[in-house]
């Protein structure tokens, strides 16, 4: 099951879960990122990183763990 953190994602992971639930199989949850380029990066978004395209890459993945985090919890809940 695909997750991208919006409530469209969040009601679509439910019903995963459920029918999951209901036939006693397992759902793979994934959240997935492009790889960053230098020459991809759009220049505001650098920007609201503080003008480190690296700081910028780390803070995608933090939002990235944030989703799948929060998506996991909610297959345990």
């Amino acid at each position: 099951m695909a997750v991208d953190g919006s409530e469209n994602s969040d009601k679509a992971l439910d019903f995963a879960l459920d029918i999951a639930e209901k036939f006693n199989s397992a759902v793979m949850i994934l959240n997935v990122s492009e790889s960053l380029t230098i020459g991809a990066v759009p220049e505001e978004a650098v920007a609201y990183s503080g003008g480190n395209a690296v700081s910028f890459g780390k803070d995608l993945r933090r939002i990235h763990d944030e989703i799948l985090g929060r998506s996991v919890a909610r297959e345990s809940s």
